[in-house]
């Protein structure tokens, strides 16, 4: 059988090769000069020629070692962990400079919103890496509808939890936890949440002592 891949990203490539093992003779089509999609380094800024950034993968997460292993791929890079892997600066002088390193973090945490805010972010984070543990083995198994996800891989007690978060909106999920700083909300609500979240704010604004913005979204 012959088989026609359009768009020669990460998710293409992945097919075709899988495919290709698979007997079949296939044809890789895509419109730009290189392959790579959204996994691809590029330099887009017209003003900073040198500056490289990637295109998407910081969103999409690392390749999952079981699916390297299935590929046959052998990494001829060593692979480094980004540490910090957090940066949230401020019109002000004040920013967040996030690590492997619990104590800073917690430190900078405190003084930059509140001792109340660092306790609802360790809920949040709980529960997210709960539901993160719980659905770990779906990703490289044919998806399903979100209920069918939940009801196949999420623990009975983060069901209904994870079936909102996949449909409902970000502000829905974020309030839960009891955050007091309209700053850490906008951070998680933006920077993290709104790549793959329905939205809940239409018009986010907070004050703090670090910075006084207005966030439409």
């Amino acid at each position: 059988m012959k088989i026609a891949i359009v768009g020669g990203g990460h998710n293409g490539l992945v097919a075709a090769t899988l495919l290709a093992r698979g007997g079949h003779e296939v044809e890789v089509l895509e419109r730009a000069e290189v392959a790579g999609g959204a996994a691809r380094t590029e330099r887009p800024f017209t003003k900073a020629p040198n500056l490289r950034t990637s295109t998407g993968a910081y969103l999409l997460g690392l390749m999952p070692p079981e699916l390297m292993a299935k590929l046959g791929i052998e990494l001829e890079v060593e692979l480094l962990r980004r540490d910090p892997h957090y940066f949230l600066p401020t019109t002000g002088e004040g920013y967040l400079l996030f690590g492997s390193d619990g104590a800073s973090t917690r430190s900078q945490y405190e003084s930059f919103f509140s001792a109340s805010d660092w306790e609802a972010d360790q809920r949040m984070q709980a529960e997210l890496g709960a539901i993160r543990d719980d659905l770990a083995p779906a990703w490289l198994m044919e998806p399903g509808s979100v209920d069918e996800t939940a009801a196949r891989w999420i623990r009975p007690e983060l069901r209904e939890v994870f079936t909102r978060l996949c449909l409902g909106s970000v502000g829905e999920y974020i309030e839960r936890f009891g955050f007091e700083s309209e700053l850490v909300k906008a951070m998680y609500a933006v920077t993290d949440a709104y790549s793959g979240s329905t939205g809940g704010w239409s018009c986010l604004l907070y004050t703090s002592d670090a910075a006084d913005d207005l966030l439409c979204v």
